[in-house]
């Protein structure tokens, strides 16, 4: 048997652009492997022993020593009289002292020492000894050396594995079946097994294994029977054929109450109006501020879904919505070298049909129709602004300078034209993202490490755009004591895109522009996109010495372009020592730092910059220019800082008394701060080599400018943002909690939490400041009670009960006077300040008090189980805008005063349909249900259109709640009609008030479902999932109430079914009759009309899964251990509840005016290979 050393992970290779922390990071992780090698082997320590045996020799160096010794105790009981003298020795010096002149010799395996006879393989077994054989290998089918084999409860029989993975174990008959063999193995999972004279073929599992029984809340790890709160967990086993680059899209749908419905992540609902509605991130035990791109999903170990106020209640004021803890990979037995990558490829869709666009031919004769039903005289038409090419022909007609054959030959051109192929083929590709993941794990008795690099490119759909990631994780764990243990972890990503984007083709390609608009002509000359001014003014400007605004997609596509890059860095650093048996103390340390650039940069050719010098521009008598914005090109620039750490001192208590009374309890204080500063400027004239910039008059720029060159010769300054400005902003918070839960034989738990949470965000008055944060649970197992012991079917009956306070914080007041930047002041000419929000001393975090019971339950040998969840929120001191005293210098203030009410049920099924030794089919069902309520608002607009113009947060009404005006059907001209409550009829929106409205539901779905199946044959993996999001409604896509015959766009082909006489108004599909330049009292009657809500249930194939395992004895020969190809399909298929089948996902189905379909969200295909060495 070889001795096996640990050797150094990394060479002296430099990471380039890495921050400082990082560089730290790795020579800490380089350190930590070099000690550990030197230290397994190089233990020296001095020996002195007279006339002893050898017994009592092995357990002195087992005393002394961080060595394992496993013998046989018949085979040293003769060895006696032996003398030890040595200095500064190390153990294989002592033990060839010792077994000199025996037929005893010894191996060494990681920190094991095997003290056997010399030719125990080839001796007879003695007639009173049997030899128990058996080969033990890791998960992916390699041979494991060094596992410990043993006697449960006697470690004196005992062996280890060989390299081969091989092991003897002789024993006496009258032990088999009556014994228990165990197996047991650094970083695995021990196994025990009753003894038995066939040979064992043992397979062994990494410890995340057991995860799926544990909850990891980031400050502790409980197992199931001594958690009370609702959680959920999720293993990387769970999800790691799953290919999407994201963690969000890998977990959706995978555990009841976690939504993601239109990107909007939520656990249980939403509990606050204005606060942070997203859930709490954790990251290897510590809140995380990064974004979830710098974690690369297959380096994740678990996740764990804190919902319910115990499971969640132990992060205080930032718990309300929900905690998300992640766990990345640790090294677990030997070292294994993977390699994970995936190529996703999204190809173009064509989506004309669902988009229900007009094609060019009926988009010419709709707008000759439109011309013929009214429009201006030419005479009284202003030549300056751009028209659309049809109408340009039609009045050309009218004005006689083309006859009818020339304005219908040219009509006939634009009736043939289509821009969707044109802009296809020169924007557009399939989309292709490509990752991987190179990782290296592994662990000796004193040191596990994990070390990982992956690189990721997105190649987008337009051309010439692409972003890239290079990222890495690091995580190492050292024992220097048995007593004292060291934790580093280093993460870090760099993300960068720079390319051109002076135009964004996907927005023609749905109806943003005329179809009959293309880049050429018959003949391949390019043409202009007229954006706002015709050819005449373009001409008049030209010939003033001023810009031509001519506008070439093709050539504007690269002149303009976008730059970022970030950097993200997360250094953790924890010492656990072990003061008695039970209670240790853990320090941690976590430093995170974050920052990004982003450029956006305008060439001086630029569309943009021409117009805008023109608007500018003032020609004087003389015909002389006075350019007030100079020329040149432009750029903008954001620059953002974020820098947070976090220091935590904790001390935990886990003992088991008698067998029956296990109590865990941890207690600590944290301090935590997160700095983020951030600049924004913008410079004219700006040239690209000498990054030289021209002065511009913000202060004349910010009064308007009479005599330009504007279509209005008038011309008001409006800049991209502030410019020049600079923020600052510091969070501090100091937290002081306990935890604490007793379980008694099994069967009852009792847990119970609290926390205070001081910040510089809350106020300074007494009344609000130290009110803890609280959390009590219970459990009962009933399964393991006396009298449910004759019930072979049940595995598991569970009944929990929480109850405890979470909290939530808002920014968008403070104890402090918030103030920004105004810009310059049109009547001062000088910079000026805005408070935003007064100083308020009564600020303090939103509290939710949640409710919750459950039950767990698991039947037929874990053939069918799951939980059930009813949960009750009522949350207050919601900030929300109150009205004050005009004369105290405010109309109305934001203020902790608003409550609302959430409550739901959650349901999860598991079931194994099918199993048998070559096929399984598992099923897995979640289903929730959540409503809200807001029981306690002020609202602070109560007109008519500000009910009906989007989404409601109001007093006594669901959040996202939408009102409709009751139609009334068409009048004998055409025109829109309302019922008012007491049905009289109107035509305006104006003789409506708040009563005579519809609340026609909500736009959030309260009902959510997944259902995935599972189905495994031999080395073949299948997996699908649907989802299921319903009991929400939405606004229907709408004919458009017509007002102008001048646009330029394309619309859907519902338009053409407008009223055009009086036999039109009973037909209920009808949109009004065409009115020109109609106000909103009447467009609003027709677009917020009830008739247009409609159900907005939907469910979805999200995603299947295809992956082959190789079987190992293909492997082998290529020094492969594990290998498999995945592949993945998403967004294969929908179902809508709509007569007009709108995917809810994609439709903006709340917005008064949306008028057009969005296009779908794309089928996307993946291929994955995952290598294991």
């Amino acid at each position: 048997m070889k001795k096996m050393r640990t050797k150094p992970l990394f060479g002296r290779g430099k990471l380039q652009k890495m921050l400082l922390v990082t560089r730290i990071g790795l020579l800490c992780i380089l350190a930590f492997n070099i000690t550990a090698a030197a230290n397994v082997f190089s233990q020296a320590f001095n020996l002195k022993m007279k006339n002893v045996t050898l017994e009592e020799v092995l357990l002195e160096i087992q005393k002394k020593s961080s060595f394992d010794i496993i013998c046989n105790s018949e085979q040293i009981s003769n060895i006696k009289n032996l003398s030890v003298k040595v200095e500064n020795a190390n153990v294989e010096e002592i033990l060839k002292q010792c077994l000199k002149g025996t037929v005893l010799s010894y191996e060494i395996v990681d920190n094991t020492v095997v003290i056997y006879e010399q030719k125990r393989l080839e001796a007879a077994p003695q007639q009173t000894k049997i030899v128990i054989k058996g080969l033990i290998l890791e998960a992916d089918g390699r041979p494991l050396p060094g596992a410990a084999v043993y006697l449960k409860g006697n470690k004196v029989i005992g062996t280890v594995s060989d390299v081969d993975g091989n092991f003897q174990l002789s024993v006496s008959p009258d032990l088999i079946g009556k014994e228990t063999l165990v197996v047991s193995f650094v970083g695995l999972k021990t196994k025990e097994m009753p003894l038995k004279k066939e040979p064992y073929r043992i397979t062994m599992e990494a410890e995340a294994t057991q995860l799926n029984d544990v909850v990891v809340t980031g400050y502790q790890t409980l197992s199931k029977e001594r958690a009370t709160g609702s959680f959920a967990v999720l293993t990387n086993k769970d999800f790691e054929h799953k290919l999407q680059p994201g963690i969000i899209s890998r977990i959706e749908g995978m555990a009841a109450g976690l939504t993601n419905y239109k990107g909007d992540l939520r656990i249980r609902g939403k509990a606050t109006i204005s606060g942070v509605s997203t859930p709490l991130y954790v990251v290897d035990g510590v809140p995380y501020e990064g974004s979830l791109d710098a974690i690369n999903p297959s380096e994740i170990a678990n996740i764990t879904i804190l919902k319910d106020a115990t499971a969640a209640s132990i992060y205080g004021s930032r718990s309300a919505n929900g905690v998300i803890v992640i766990m990345t990979k640790k090294g677990a037995g030997k070292s294994t070298i993977e390699y994970n990558g995936s190529v996703v490829i999204t190809p173009l869709r064509d989506d004309r049909d669902y988009l229900n666009l007009m094609n060019s031919e009926e988009l010419v004769d709709w707008q000759v129709e439109m011309f013929n039903t009214y429009h201006s005289p030419y005479s009284s038409s202003d030549k300056r602004y751009y028209q659309n090419e049809v109408l340009n022909l039609l009045y050309e007609n009218e004005a006689g300078n083309i006859s009818d054959d020339e304005m219908n030959r040219q009509l006939n051109i634009y009736r043939n034209r289509n821009n969707y192929n044109e802009l296809k083929d020169n924007f557009l590709r399939t989309a292709i993202t490509h990752q991987h993941n190179l990782a290296l794990r592994g662990s000796s008795d004193r040191y596990q490490y994990s070390a990982s690099v992956n690189y990721m490119q997105n190649i987008l759909q337009t051309k010439g755009q692409d972003n890239d990631r290079v990222g890495f994780n690091l995580r190492s764990s050292y024992n220097f004591f048995e007593w004292l243990r060291a934790d580093l972890g280093v993460v870090g990503s760099y993300t960068k895109a720079d390319y051109d984007n002076g135009f964004t083709p996907s927005t023609y390609l749905t109806g943003g522009r005329a179809s009959y608009q293309t880049l050429f002509d018959e003949d391949g000359n390019p043409l202009n996109w007229y954006q706002t001014k015709s050819q005449s003014e373009i001409d008049r400007l030209v010939g003033l010495g001023l810009n031509d605004e001519s506008f070439y997609p093709l050539e504007e596509m690269h002149r303009k372009s976008y730059f970022s890059k970030s950097n993200y860095s997360n250094v953790n650093v924890a010492l656990n020592v072990k003061v008695i048996e039970g209670l240790d103390v853990d320090l941690r340390y976590q430093l995170e730092k974050n920052n990004s650039l982003v450029q956006n940069y305008y060439a001086p050719q630029s569309y943009t910059l021409r117009n805008q010098i023109n608007n500018s521009s003032i020609v004087n008598a003389d015909g002389s220019i006075k350019h007030l914005i100079p020329e040149g090109g432009y750029i903008d620039e954001t620059r953002s800082d974020k820098n947070s750490y976090t220091l935590r001192a904790q001390i935990n208590f886990n003992r088991t008394f008698d067998e029956k009374h296990e109590v865990s309890a941890i207690a600590g204080g944290e301090r935590r701060a997160v700095h983020s500063t951030s600049t924004y400027v913008e410079k004219y004239g700006y040239d690209k080599v000498s990054l030289a910039h021209k002065y511009l008059d913000e202060a004349t720029l910010n009064q308007t400018q009479q005599g330009t060159e504007a279509i209005n010769n008038s011309y008001t300054h409006v800049p991209n943002g502030y410019p020049d400005t600079f923020g600052d902003k510091e969070d501090r918070y100091v937290s002081f909690y306990g935890n604490a839960s007793y379980t008694y034989d099994r069967r009852y738990a009792i847990t119970g939490s609290i926390r205070m949470d001081q910040s510089n965000l809350f106020g300074t008055n007494p009344k609000y400041q130290y009110k803890p944060l609280w959390s009590v649970g219970v459990s009962w197992h009933m399964a393991q009670e006396k009298f449910m012991g004759n019930m072979d079917w049940l595995d598991q009956l569970s009944i929990r009960f929480t109850k405890g306070i979470n909290g939530n914080i808002a920014k968008q007041s403070g104890p402090y006077m918030i103030v920004y930047s105004a810009g310059i002041n049109s009547w001062t000419g000088e910079y000026s300040s805005s408070v935003s929000s007064p100083p308020n001393s009564g600020l303090r975090w939103e509290r939710t008090n949640q409710t919750n019971l459950g039950i767990d339950f698991s039947f037929f040998n874990n053939r069918l189980g799951g939980s059930f969840d009813y949960y009750a929120k009522n949350t207050s001191d919601l900030l929300g805008s109150i009205a004050t005293d005009p004369t105290s210098g405010w109309g109305s203030l934001t203020m902790n005063y608003a409550e609302m009410y959430n409550h739901g049920y959650e349901i999860v099924l598991n079931s194994v349909n099918i199993q048998t030794r070559d096929f399984r089919w598992a099923t897995n069902i979640n289903f929730s249900y959540n409503k809200n309520r807001i029981t306690k608002l002020e609202n602070s607009s109560n007109s008519v259109s500000s009910y009906i113009s989007g989404t409601n947060t109001r007093e006594g009404m669901a959040m996202g709640t939408l009102f409709s005006v009751r139609w009334a059907g068409l009048d004998e001209s055409g025109n829109p009609q309302a019922y008012k409550k007491d049905g009289t009829i109107v035509k305006s929106l104006a003789d409506l008030t708040v009563e005579d409205l519809v609340r026609s539901g909500t736009s959030i779905p309260p009902y959510s479902a997944s259902m995935s199946n599972m189905l495994t044959y031999k080395g073949f993996d299948l997996s699908f999932m649907f989802l299921y999001y319903g009991g929400h409604v939405m606004r229907d896509v709408m004919p458009q109430y017509f007002t102008s015959t001048t646009g330029t766009t394309n619309v859907d082909r519902s338009i053409r079914n407008y009223w055009k006489s009086p036999e039109d108004s009973n037909d209920p599909d009808k949109a009004p009759a065409f009115m020109r330049n109609a106000s909103t009292n009447y467009t609003y009657l027709w677009y917020a009309a009830d008739k247009h809500i409609k159900k907005a249930n939907y469910i979805k194939l999200k995603e299947v899964t295809l992956s082959y395992n190789l079987p190992e004895r293909w492997l082998k020969k290529a020094f492969i251990s594990g290998m498999s190809i995945n592949a993945q399909i998403q967004n294969i298929w929908w179902w809508g509840s709509q007569k007009r089948r709108l995917n809810p996902e994609s439709w903006n189905g709340t917005s008064l005016t949306s008028i057009s379909r969005s296009a779908l969200d794309p089928t996307i295909y993946t291929l994955g290979l995952s290598l294991k060495f």
